[in-house]
């Protein structure tokens, strides 16, 4: 079955055999691949409460997957190797969902619209950026000493 996350913006896909996958919505990048149930997977639906889906196998047991917020933007840029574009899925996971993770890539990328004289696209990155990283007196100061 295929639940889609509208809250973390990814989709899990449990199969019949007991595997769930989990994938970036906007790049259709695995993220997760795991086995949950050694036995029959016969129902799943979407959990509103967790952005997650609840599962259960053949013998009744409830199982349920879910985006573990404060670690899926590092595990992204850290454990995903063999993903080329990992900085710009984890990147875009942070900008699109508020998650933490990503203080150093939103700087980067500040710096990087900034030093190009691209200052609209630099206060959106600083806007995006939920952990307040680049909403400081500097930042400001910064904008206000362009002429």
């Amino acid at each position: 079955s295929q639940d889609t996350s509208e809250k973390h913006g990814v989709v899990f896909v449990v199969t019949k055999a007991g595997f769930a996958f989990m994938f970036d919505v906007a790049t259709a990048t695995m993220l997760v691949r795991t086995r949950v149930s050694q036995d029959t997977i016969f129902i799943s639906t979407y959990s509103p409460k967790t952005g997650g889906c609840i599962f259960v196998n053949r013998k009744g047991a409830v199982i349920s997957a879910a985006v573990n917020e404060p670690a899926i933007v590092s595990y992204v840029m850290n454990q995903l190797v063999q993903l080329p574009n990992r900085q710009d899925v984890a990147f875009n996971l942070a900008r699109r969902f508020g998650l933490p993770g990503a203080d150093e890539l939103f700087t980067r990328q500040f710096s990087h619209y900034f030093a190009s004289g691209d200052y609209k696209n630099a206060a959106l990155v600083a806007a995006q950026c939920k952990s307040g990283v680049l909403r400081t007196p500097q930042t400001i100061q910064q904008f206000k000493s362009v002429q």
